[in-house]
């Protein structure tokens, strides 16, 4: 248990290290960094027991951490960051029963594009009648969620969610997969509401 726990805690402290102090470039070097130091304590303590594998799941622990952010940015952040300040036209799944806003609705979509990233979807008040699992069309400019008027959020990239997509034209609406039973769950909520 306590080698679990020793993994555990480098990887959680290597999970702090990048989220609030080591920039992006930084990553990379630090698996590299902790791989090298894990192998060297692996190599250097061989009569110190416990006290080697210890070492070597603190470095490996940390420098997992360390990759699966470097990765995480790679591979599902940095595509949808591109799509920011753009304009779109784009197919959308809506995820969430819609809410209505002061000047319309809001929902969470998926975009077909992207299966890893999810959206903020603002629209006209036709979106209320909308159900779980049906698509819209629309073309739609995207600001990034994590930056709000030159503020860090985190409230909708801790849910997957790295755009806001206000609608520019006129949207198109589809029935989707409305019908599948993977929506049931979000259709309960949005009655419960």
């Amino acid at each position: 248990m306590r080698k679990l726990a020793s993994f555990t805690a480098a990887f959680s402290a290597g999970i702090f290290l990048a989220q609030y102090l080591l920039e992006e470039v930084w990553l990379l070097p630090g698996v590299l960094v902790c791989f090298a130091l894990g192998i060297l304590g692996w190599l250097l303590l061989p009569s110190a027991g416990h006290w080697r594998l210890r070492a070597l799941l603190l470095c490996l622990g940390a420098a997992s951490a360390l990759g699966y952010n470097a990765l995480y940015i790679r591979m599902v952040q940095a595509p949808m960051l591109a799509w920011a300040n753009t304009e779109r036209t784009v197919v959308m799944t809506l995820c969430d029963t819609p809410r209505e806003t002061g000047w319309g609705a809001k929902a969470t979509v998926e975009l077909a594009d992207f299966s890893r990233g999810k959206a903020v979807y603002y629209g006209g008040k036709e979106l209320l009648s909308l159900l779980p699992g049906q698509t819209v069309t629309d073309t739609v400019s995207f600001q990034n969620a994590a930056r709000i008027r030159d503020d860090d959020v985190t409230s909708f990239t801790s849910k997957g969610i790295f755009h806001l997509a206000y609608s520019q034209g006129t949207a198109a609406y589809g029935l989707g997969t409305a019908d599948s039973p993977r929506w049931w769950p979000q259709r309960l909520g949005g009655g419960l509401r």
